[in-house]
């Protein structure tokens, strides 16, 4: 059974004028990593990995492949054994190796590859796991722009991997416990050197033997996951008591990294309006930013927020909190094994988008899998052909409406003011911005040729100052 997990998006923005909606919905598709059959409707059949469990690692390969890791040792449900254990014997020495290999799930085929060792570029080989269980655990991965895989362990080792051999293209160690690392568009790796970070090192995508730029000066207790904005400019710290942290350098990875802001610092349940434990923050293909929380059995509190970077990273949805964990409380639709519905997102270490933005992975920790949520996002929804924003700027529906190729963009400014226009394609994704400037009172219009765009619906974006408002144009060729 489906359930819903995100419903309409109604972004209410700073100026507190509600004036669009994104049709925005998300369902749960499956348990496509699934370790034991308590976790699932359909038997035995269902269980591609036996014994997966407490997943901390989740990325997507170019090729749609699924990787995948734990933070604990799979063991199997039948057998009692831990499949992954490697046992050498030397002489008369015996030396068991406990691991927690990378998983590499090919959905087109169910075939399921399990990587052991690192080949490293030197021509060393590294087992992914040591000689006490809870050794070199997973921390997190990423994909870098061409589509090879950033895996971070707990014993400090930060691997860039070939997605199609699985060699170690470059191997760097941090001298912490590391967490979830983060990479912008030109490939640069963020990586925290610890679960209790005091700085993150930045790593050139051609040269990880050193640091080529770090963030320092950081004090925020635990902070298990980090995300970076596509260029580079915003990282994003998630702690256990502060929300998440926004460090900001105008130059990106060139220039200097200051604290900027937090982000959903606190949450109001029970009484506690201080405590936020931020578990996730993921960006999203069409540029919003995804922050999700632990759930807190205790104050019955967790959700995932989007985030608006266009509107200063104001939230402009949040999670049904009904498709979460809600204080133990046991809904009737289970699994036969007595387990929460799989879509619970209790506490989500590591997660992915496919590049169409379509598709959501969950690794859920006090689950037994990889939870997939697919979803649409159908467009900005324009509501009358004027609006006035609070007395900032008035907007006017563009002119002709089926245009081919050109259009006007009509917009009135009440005061001088900073503009951008943005336009976006049917499922959310920037085609570009046009404007970008500060603007004199008056009357302006803006010419906007879509010569090379497919026909279709678009969607423009009016930024003025933080006041927003947007409007629905038709390309027909």
């Amino acid at each position: 059974m489906k359930k819903l997990l995100l419903g309409f998006l109604v972004l209410t923005f700073l100026t507190g004028f509600a004036f669009a909606q994104i049709e925005h919905t998300w369902e749960f598709d499956s348990l496509i990593v699934n370790g034991y059959t308590i976790a699932t409707s359909y038997g035995a059949s269902a269980v591609n990995i036996p014994g997966f469990r407490n997943a901390y690692s989740v990325a997507l390969g170019t090729d749609g492949r699924i990787w995948c890791g734990s933070f604990y040792e799979r063991r199997d449900e039948t057998t009692l054994e831990y499949p992954d254990r490697i046992t050498v014997i030397v002489d008369t020495d015996t030396t068991i190796y406990y691991v927690k290999p990378i998983y590499v799930l090919d959905p087109a085929t169910g075939l399921v590859d399990t990587i052991k060792f690192m080949n490293n570029p030197d021509g060393s080989i590294d087992t992914l796991g040591g000689k006490t269980g809870g050794a070199y655990s997973h921390r997190g991965m990423a994909t870098d722009p061409d589509g090879n895989i950033i895996a971070s362990f707990s014993n400090g080792a930060v691997y860039k991997i070939n997605y199609q051999t699985y060699d170690v293209i470059a191997k760097y160690m941090t001298g912490g416990s590391n967490g979830r690392p983060g990479v912008d568009s030109d490939g640069y790796t963020f990586q925290m050197d610890g679960v209790f970070a005091s700085r993150i090192d930045i790593l050139d995508p051609l040269d990880w033997t050193s640091p080529f730029n770090t963030i320092t000066g950081i004090s925020a207790g635990v902070t298990r996951c980090m995300e970076v904005s596509p260029d580079g400019k915003n990282v994003f710290l998630c702690t256990q008591s502060y929300g998440v942290l926004r460090f900001f350098s105008t130059d990106g990875v060139f220039g200097t990294y200051t604290l900027a802001d937090t982000l959903v610092p606190i949450i109001i349940s029970g009484g506690d309006t201080t405590a936020f434990y931020a578990n996730l923050a993921q960006w999203h293909p069409s540029g919003l930013l995804y922050v999700a929380s632990y759930q807190d059995l205790a104050a019955g509190f967790g959700a995932m927020w989007v985030l608006d970077p266009d509107q200063n990273y104001a939230v402009v949805d949040s999670l049904k909190e009904d498709f979460l964990w809600l204080n133990n409380v046991v809904d009737p639709d289970t699994t036969p094994g007595g387990y929460y519905q799989p879509w619970y997102l209790r506490c989500i270490r590591d997660a992915a988008f496919n590049p169409a933005g379509d598709e959501f992975y969950a690794a859920e920790f006090y689950g037994y899998g990889i939870k997939k949520f697919t979803g649409t996002i159908m467009g900005i929804q324009p509501g009358e052909d004027r609006k006035v924003v609070a007395d900032v700027f008035t907007l006017y529906h563009n002119y002709p409406n089926p245009f081919n190729p050109t259009t006007v963009i009509p917009f009135e400014l009440h005061k001088s003011a900073h503009v951008t226009l943005r336009v976006y394609d049917i499922q959310g994704r920037h085609i570009g911005t046009y404007i970008d400037k500060e603007m004199t009172t008056g009357l302006h219009e803006f010419n906007f040729d879509g010569s090379g765009l497919a026909s279709g619906h678009y969607f423009f974006k009016l930024t003025v100052d933080k006041s927003v408002a947007t409007g629905k144009m038709l390309l027909q060729k």
